[in-house]
């Protein structure tokens, strides 16, 4: 055969094969998808962390989002979103971002940041850790992500602005209360039953009668007021530490931010034993409650 008919021929065969996979290219999840009718809409979110036997290296954040309906994910959805950590990009020495499929439901996106597998030793170095743990997970279009897509290719998801508050793992459980009457102080103690597992601060709310004891306006050296008047506890020894050490931590800090040379110095008692934080009124309040936990956010 001629060498100018196989060319012929090749040139009909591509043509063909063009003609017949165009629609399959155009339905695809890719960038051509827009928002309508039918985008699929994140209707929950997880946040999990987690550490392995690597300690250090095996120290993990997965953000599960779960839409309305099935979707179709390309590799393009890393390049399609805006990712901040405490106001700025992820430090790429210590940590990675990955954005995939869920393999086991197809309506599920996992969002994961985690340790880089050399980063082993927070006295050597660069060492992973979130801080503060503010993270926000943007559209970089604005509000939609082409590249995922429902199972048809034709809408893009819609995405508004998803802020997360990194937890660091710590659980308390109120195991006492006292409510406070003309005969007696109010009273709360709370259990550490769970310790920290990455990098993090813990952020604990002290409540007084279901409402923040610290108010709008608080300040304290460098620190003021933040994530609805709840306050950091630091865990610099964090495979070291265990509940006792927790609860120590958490009564310090309480006394720190709520006892002397501050607004309700000399209204509160704090106080730790073994793996429980005590809090009691200095004053007989009828009515009066008080109570401690772990601040979580996730929300638009």
């Amino acid at each position: 055969m001629p060498p100018h008919t196989v060319h012929r021929t090749l040139r009909r065969i591509l043509t063909v094969l063009f003609v017949f996979l165009l629609p399959f290219t155009l339905t695809a999840c890719g960038p051509m998808a827009k928002t309508g009718s039918d985008s699929p809409n994140i209707i929950s979110r997880h946040v999990s962390v987690s550490s392995g036997n690597g300690r250090e290296a095996s120290q993990k954040v997965t953000i599960t989002l779960t839409f309305d309906r099935a979707i179709c994910v390309n590799q393009d959805v890393n390049r399609q979103l805006s990712v901040t950590l405490n106001g700025k990009a992820p430090d790429s020495k210590t940590m990675q971002c990955t954005v995939a499929a869920d393999k086991s439901d197809n309506r599920r996106l996992i969002f994961t940041l985690s340790a880089l597998s050399g980063d082993t030793d927070p006295t050597k170095g660069a060492y992973f850790a979130v801080y503060e743990g503010n993270l926000v997970i943007a559209a970089k279009s604005g509000a939609s992500v082409p590249a995922v897509t429902d199972l048809k290719g034709k809408y893009a998801a819609k995405w508004p602005n998803i802020h997360v508050q990194i937890p660091s793992g710590v659980a308390l459980t109120q195991v006492a209360a006292v409510k406070g009457s003309a005969t007696a102080s109010a009273q709360t103690a709370v259990r550490v039953t769970s310790i920290g597992v990455i990098r993090a601060m813990t952020w604990v709310q002290f409540l007084e009668n279901g409402q923040p004891v610290m108010q709008k306006g608080y300040k304290k050296g460098g620190f003021s007021y933040i994530n609805d008047g709840s306050f950091p506890v630091h865990d610099h020894e964090l495979f070291q530490m265990d509940a006792e050490d927790y609860a120590k931590e958490i009564a310090e800090s309480l006394e720190s931010y709520f006892g002397k040379g501050t607004p309700t110095a000399g209204r509160f008692i704090f106080s730790s034993s073994k793996d429980t934080v005590t809090i009691r009124a200095n004053t007989q309040t009828d009515g009066q409650t008080l109570s401690l936990q772990i601040f979580n956010h996730m929300d638009d």
